[in-house]
């Protein structure tokens, strides 16, 4: 399949680098690279572009179903499992990404215009864990050294990290790895659910948590006041604010539109204040919180 061909492309790239380990790859459903082991699993749904369909459909969005997406993804998941292979995590110079023990958030908050990391993957995913600012860094370290030396040079906490990463790498290079575990964790063939039980398990899951949060902050800040239908307010910005929100966020359209239909469920029975722009600004930083805390990207699980 093309991301079996972009994987073996990806991992011959490193090998010429000097790191001999062989990452193992298998069918699974999300990206994610398991603790102590060395190997990805690659989302079903790229399999076929039909399963790529129905993914958007029901779940709203198919990540990496773009070759440049999917060569990002990638990149990500191959810093996890060189940090498996070669023990990384205890390399003295590690602590610079911060302490890979912490938990795992269910969302965080990132610092936009923060200089000490790197961006690869959209919504600032180095900040989401240690883990991930090591994974991101490696993941920009995989291109042309002259090439992230230029794109960093006024980011120097960031450059710092990619210039650690390059030692650490050097270090073990020309080494066989440390650990060879390429266990298929969570295989999508061992799997006992059919793909209609996958996709009705996985709507429920997203459709019950956004429209929770999304009814608790209309109910909390519209709830009581009076004026024009929230809910026509939505669908005449509904362009403007799906356009603002996505650009802002990475996030594909589609997805903010759908978050933007739960929006407009939820408001029908809402009035709020004032229907004019003065609410544009406060509703554009809602739907961006949304966009962002119900992102595949952050859960509590390594799945970049």
């Amino acid at each position: 399949s093309a991301p079996g061909l972009l994987f073996q492309r990806e991992v011959r790239r490193l090998q010429r680098r000097g790191l001999l380990f062989r990452p193992g790859l298998w069918w699974s459903t999300e990206w994610f690279c398991p603790d102590g082991v060395s190997g990805v699993g690659l989302p079903f749904y790229l399999a076929h572009p039909r399963l790529i369909y129905m993914q958007k459909k029901y779940v709203g969005e198919a990540e990496g179903d773009t070759e440049t997406e999917c060569v990002k993804l990638i990149r990500h998941e191959l810093g996890h499992a060189a940090d498996n292979a070669y023990g990384l995590r205890k390399h003295p110079e590690r602590w610079v990404f911060g302490d890979h023990s912490l938990p795992y958030p269910t969302s965080y908050s990132p610092r936009p215009y923060s200089r000490a990391y790197v961006k690869h993957l959209p919504n600032h995913y180095a900040q989401s864990h240690p883990d991930e600012d090591f994974a991101e860094t490696f993941a920009v370290w995989m291109s042309p050294q002259r090439v992230w030396q230029k794109q960093y040079r006024c980011r120097p906490k960031a450059l710092e990290k990619l210039k650690t990463i390059n030692r650490m790498l050097l270090a073990v290079k020309n080494q066989k790895p440390l650990l060879v575990n390429t266990k298929k964790v969570d295989a999508i063939d061992r799997m006992n659910i059919t793909l209609s039980q996958y996709y009705r398990q996985a709507r429920r899951s997203v459709e019950f948590k956004e429209r929770v949060r999304i009814q608790q902050d209309l109910l909390q800040n519209y709830g009581t006041a009076k004026g024009a239908s929230l809910e026509k307010w939505l669908l005449s910005n509904r362009r403007v604010l799906v356009r603002d929100v996505a650009a802002g966020t990475g996030a594909y359209q589609y997805r903010v539109d759908w978050i933007l239909r739960q929006m407009v469920d939820k408001a029908k029975q809402t009035q709020v204040k004032s229907p004019k722009a003065s609410i544009l600004p406060e509703m554009r930083d809602l739907l961006t919180q949304y966009a962002l805390d119900y992102l595949p990207q952050e859960r509590d699980r390594v799945i970049m």
